[in-house]
């Protein structure tokens, strides 16, 4: 098994699609499990054979969609109309969870303490944020 957490996250796009095509070759000699966690909708369609979406909170599969689309996968299969369907589907599902989590933040009046720490350039953690202020 195979277990990756955001592992193309840091790289420029170009060099992201060539990897995710180098862990598809891989995947497709071997066919070992591959557990692969993404914020990239396209990523988790064009690699997975199975995409879980979790709840905001607490964090739980709210759902666990097949993706029927043929191997060996070329890039190209990013532009037909089968992958813009899964796309739509898993961005209304992802979508639901954030407002709920917006809502959630909100509810509990931490959406201004991240604003406030936004606007000061500060993280989480105390450190300087390289991300312009809001």
């Amino acid at each position: 098994m195979l277990l990756l957490d955001e592992p193309f996250g840091a790289l420029d796009n170009q060099t992201r699609a060539l990897m995710q095509e180098l862990l598809l070759g891989i995947w497709e000699a071997d066919r070992k499990t591959v557990l692969f966690v993404t914020h990239d909708i396209d990523e988790a369609i064009f690699i997975g054979n199975r995409v879980a979406v979790m709840t905001a909170r607490p964090g739980r599969i709210k759902s666990d969609i097949a993706i029927d689309l043929s191997h060996p996968r070329h890039y190209t299969v990013k532009t037909t109309p089968e992958f813009s369907a899964y796309k739509a589907r898993l961005t209304e599902e992802i979508r639901i969870e954030s407002i709920r989590a917006v809502h959630a933040f909100r509810k509990e009046g931490r959406i201004h303490a991240i604003l406030n720490q936004q606007r000061a350039g500060k993280r989480r953690d105390g450190h300087r944020s390289h991300v312009d202020p809001v």
